[in-house]
């Protein structure tokens, strides 16, 4: 059988020594969220994350800016000049 493309919560915390609910908030949109932390591609009984967005973030590779998703509670204000 070959190796899915994609990896579930519980593996990247078993992975990291953390617990899944601690994946969660790196991923997400608060305080304790990994700057570069890839997001998850979609969600069935946990979220899954691609492999190689994974295997890229941990050889120091992070995702663009843009790929960062801003909350649509408050709107997004560039910093005065």
């Amino acid at each position: 059988m070959t190796e899915s493309p994609y990896i579930k919560t519980q593996e990247l915390a078993d992975r990291y020594c953390v617990k899944p609910h601690t994946i969660r908030l790196w991923c997400g949109n608060g305080k304790q969220r990994r700057k570069g932390f890839p997001k998850p591609k979609f969600l069935s009984d946990q979220l899954n994350f691609l492999r190689q967005d994974i295997l890229d973030w941990e050889n120091g590779k992070q995702c663009p800016p843009n790929f960062l998703v801003l909350s649509c509670r408050a709107p997004h204000r560039a910093p005065l000049p």
